[in-house]
């Protein structure tokens, strides 16, 4: 065999070699294989004009989750935008021109609360403001910058609502003596009832109670609560289900309920006071 004939052979296979490791790497590049991201619901949940009225519960694919390294929440301009962001664009967007959660507190196993700081811009830059129609790409980034990205969602934040926002107060009745609970308004006059002081439940599920609100002609409204805890007592898998209904009143930042009978899996015949619940 010839020297040069030997060289030929001995390039051919240094060239089929590397042409199999590009295709290996290729073959091994990771992507998701279905779609991570359903949106439970997306909401306007205060009155502070910033990217911190937003409020969003999202579904994660539960196969999906050990290989999500990232979730973005981008605010589209709708006037300039209809929402269609690239991978690319979305994988390059400035830091603060996006809502990034890496480390996930999940409820319920594959639910996620998704609530931005008020320093979050839209994708130009601008702040997030009330009155200005926004489209909400919600995307899940994985390893090798796999992503999957749900469909845009509008977002109308608005000052309309007098009741909406965040709110912390005390629950107390003849069995519980002093409870934090915290409370969240939504624009549509639906909300969520936490018995911690953290916006989260006590007791698994994703609330503790959920709100149904009507105004009244007087200016007070009723407050309907159906509560169903995830897993209580403990370790049972109850649900400890019950309704409760009250009238209150919104006097600046505070929020003023009348006492109410209750009566659950605890025990019956007792009278709640919810107090000093301040919108923060």
């Amino acid at each position: 065999m010839s020297n040069t004939y030997k060289k030929l052979h001995h390039l051919s296979l240094l060239l089929i070699v590397a042409l199999a490791v590009v295709s290996c790497s290729d073959d091994e590049k990771f992507a998701f294989v279905a779609d991570v991201i359903t949106v439970n619901k997306v909401a306007d949940a205060g009155n502070k004009s910033d990217a911190s009225d937003f409020w969003a519960e999202v579904s994660l694919d539960e196969n999906s989750i050990k290989s999500i390294v990232e979730i973005r929440t981008i605010f589209v301009d709708a006037t300039l935008n209809s929402g269609e962001l690239s991978e690319n664009e979305i994988l390059n967007l400035q830091s603060g021109r996006f809502h990034s959660v890496s480390k996930f507190n999940l409820l319920d196993k594959n639910k996620l609360i998704i609530e931005p700081a008020a320093s979050i811009t839209d994708t130009n830059g601008a702040a997030v403001v009330n009155g200005k129609l926004y489209k909400i790409i919600i995307a899940a980034i994985g390893k090798d910058n796999a992503i999957s990205i749900s469909n845009p969602i509008d977002y109308l934040p608005s000052a309309d609502s007098p009741f909406s926002g965040r709110y912390t107060g005390v629950w107390s009745d003849e069995l519980i003596p002093s409870l934090n609970v915290s409370l969240i308004i939504f624009e549509d006059f639906t909300g969520r009832l936490y018995y911690t002081g953290a916006f989260r439940p006590c007791c698994g599920g994703t609330e503790d109670a959920k709100l149904e609100m009507q105004l009244n002609d007087t200016g007070t409204a009723t407050f309907n609560f159906n509560q169903f805890l995830g897993d209580y007592p403990r370790g049972t898998g109850g649900h400890c289900v019950t309704q409760m209904s009250t009238i209150g009143k919104l006097d600046d930042n505070v929020l003023i309920l009348d006492s109410f009978p209750f009566s659950d899996c605890d025990g019956g015949g007792r009278t709640v006071e919810i107090s000093s619940l301040t919108r923060i």
